[in-house]
């Protein structure tokens, strides 16, 4: 069952790395921030987290609550830049994902966003070089039609999920549920949440 996940969202990846959008760009997939060492990606990787895990404290919490997540990765599926010069770092979900996957699938969004902002902070100028290099290399291998891509000044990271447009109706509704609450208390305000067909166009979801 897991294999056969990672192969839809490899799908969607792919069809969004192929689709010739006008609001973005992707320059990575499966992008992640190297540290020096693995006590330092051990120790920043355990503070990211521990903001979002602790922020899903509720009163009075529906059963399903009870599936948070107790740890979260640092792989993010697809690295972009928006036509406002916006980094974006998308967390991806299939159709197949379980309704639990996509209700937490905003944290995981989260959490890579803070460790690119983490990153494009403390590398300063060199990180906007980085990030033009890897959308000149797609281009140049075919990946990408776009030759160049403008990323503001400074560098400002959003967190973005993109939703396989036919995930269940009740994935959607846990999705919601999180983001209220995450919203509630203070995460999660610059969040995107967007549709994704199976030739990579994005579209609000309704």
């Amino acid at each position: 069952m897991r294999t056969g996940t990672y192969v839809k969202e490899g799908m969607v990846q792919a069809a969004l790395g192929r689709f010739p959008s006008t609001d973005f760009t992707v320059i990575d997939r499966e992008a992640i921030v190297s540290f020096g060492s693995q006590p330092e990606k051990d120790a920043c990787k355990g503070e990211l987290a521990a903001k979002w895990l602790n922020a899903l404290h509720r009163a009075d919490p529906p059963a399903w609550w009870k599936t948070k997540p107790t740890k979260l990765g640092d792989e993010c599926d697809v690295l972009a830049v928006s036509s406002r010069g916006e980094v974006l770092a998308i967390e991806v979900k299939p159709h197949t994902a379980s309704d639990k996957d996509v209700a937490w699938s905003v944290l995981q969004a989260g959490m890579y966003a803070d460790l690119f902002q983490l990153w494009a902070d403390h590398a300063g100028g060199k990180a906007h070089e980085v990030l033009h290099d890897m959308a000149g290399q797609r281009n140049r291998i075919g990946l990408s039609g776009r030759a160049g891509i403008q990323v503001a000044a400074p560098i400002k990271v959003r967190p973005v999920v993109a939703l396989d447009r036919r995930a269940a109706q009740s994935a959607k509704q846990k999705l919601a549920a999180v983001c209220a609450h995450l919203a509630s208390a203070g995460l999660a305000a610059d969040l995107d949440v967007r549709q994704v067909n199976l030739v990579g166009r994005l579209d609000p979801i309704t």
